[in-house]
């Protein structure tokens, strides 16, 4: 905002946390969420009322992941999600005329995959060629030639961690 003040019928989204956990070590819900509270209140003041705070996915479906990780990161977005739900409670509580629209993404991906509209795996890549979507973490110059035009089934994620585009 370069020192100026934030349109107040604007609306802000803020998504945020995964990459706290999965890239840069992040364990601690709370200290996550109290970042995602922090800009909010920074926001605020600066003008800012309307908010759009989408929760996490179940980060444990991550293609990434090793199997026995899955549990680990799926408690720890149970964890973030709680801990953002009871921070939003008390930030509405203390901001006068603040509104959230919530929208929960955790649910609506279980709902996607229990009505088979999506399926978790395998990722898009490794659907069109076996291996591609770990190649792109992990030796981009040795991945094999993907043909982008090829349809695909209804996927959840377009490669190791990503959602598709048909899942966003």
């Amino acid at each position: 905002l370069r020192g100026g003040n934030a349109p107040p019928n604007a609306l802000y989204a803020l998504w945020s946390g995964a990459n706290d956990y999965l890239f840069f070590g992040a364990v601690d819900a709370n200290a996550v969420v109290g970042n995602i509270a922090s800009a909010i209140q920074r926001l605020y003041a600066l003008g800012a009322r309307h908010f759009l705070i989408p929760n996490l996915p179940d980060m444990g479906l991550a293609p990434i992941l090793p199997p026995e990780a899955k549990p680990w990161y799926s408690q720890l977005t149970s964890n973030h999600n709680l801990a953002l739900h009871y921070a939003l409670n008390s930030l509405e509580g203390s901001l006068p005329g603040v509104k959230f629209a919530r929208v929960d993404v955790y649910t609506r991906t279980y709902t996607l995959l229990s009505s088979n509209t999506v399926q978790n795996f395998p990722p898009g890549l490794d659907y069109l060629a076996q291996g591609a979507s770990s190649c792109l973490f992990y030796g981009p110059a040795n991945c094999p030639s993907v043909d982008l035009e090829a349809p695909l089934p209804p996927l959840m994620f377009w490669d190791a961690l990503p959602p598709s585009t048909y899942s966003h």
